[in-house]
């Protein structure tokens, strides 16, 4: 990869880079997908607790913040 200047990231680190990056179209993403978990249906706490259990802990802690919106 190093050949190809390209980085390998681990899922957490990239999904809290585009956080960071474009704040408004992560959360609404993440919101997007919370939607559409409908067997069953999620609350924004239950999604977090989700990503957290997948190893997304830093991305499940910055997405916290907008629990009112995701």
């Amino acid at each position: 990869m190093d050949r190809y200047g390209v980085k390998a990231w681990h899922p957490d680190e990239f999904l809290v880079a585009h956080l960071a990056r474009e704040p408004a179209k992560v959360i609404m993403a993440a919101r997007d997908v919370r939607m559409r978990l409908r067997d069953p249906p999620r609350t924004a706490d239950e999604y977090f607790d989700t990503l957290q259990a997948q190893g997304l802990q830093r991305f499940a802690n910055a997405l916290r913040v907008y629990a009112t919106i995701v």
